[in-house]
């Protein structure tokens, strides 16, 4: 399954671990404390088009993150991410996955996120309003400190998963 993410997202760090993902409500969403001081952007896979359907070489053809910001496109920021740091972007896409679309599916909207079919079983962290900003996020903190923490510790240990979990905003400013 793959999160498709809308333009305004937050990704949220639980008490110095990781919790990425992309929690959307029809008004955006707001940075959250990322438990270090700072905040946390959105992530995941997305999807979008570039308004002319040519990108800068910057964006196919990064030589750093940096140069994502060059895209037109949130999904072409993404695609960039994932062009220079494949496997950390791997590492932070399976922690937006295990939240969004596993554990907090109903509660972070995952089928209006591009999930696909909800999970067989219902996760017990997946409590609360759906498309609820505040729900989303305590569920995400359950799922990170449950069924998705070996995923968020893997992204934790991984500097260029903290990278994008902390700075995916600054690097996609598309984000926004």
């Amino acid at each position: 399954m793959r999160l498709a993410i809308r333009p305004l997202m937050v990704a949220v760090a639980i008490l110095g671990a990781v919790a990425i993902a992309a929690c959307s409500s029809s008004s955006g969403g707001d940075p959250v404390p990322d438990g270090t001081g700072g905040t946390a952007g959105g992530g995941g896979s997305g999807k979008g088009s570039s308004s002319s359907g040519v990108e800068p070489a910057a964006c196919t053809q990064p030589t750093s993150t940096a140069d994502c910001a060059s895209c037109s496109a949130q999904a072409s920021c993404l695609q960039c991410i994932k062009a220079y740091e494949p496997s950390s972007y791997q590492l932070y896409d399976a922690v937006v996955q295990c939240t969004d679309c596993d554990a907090c599916y109903m509660v972070c909207s995952g089928a209006a996120n591009g999930c696909g079919q909800a999970p067989g079983a219902q996760d017990i962290c997946d409590t609360g309003s759906t498309g609820n900003s505040s729900d989303c996020i305590a569920c995400r903190q359950c799922a990170i400190n449950g069924k998705c923490a070996s995923l968020a510790a893997a992204c934790a240990a991984d500097a260029g998963c903290n990278d994008i979990r902390m700075r995916l905003t600054d690097i996609c400013p598309q984000i926004n």
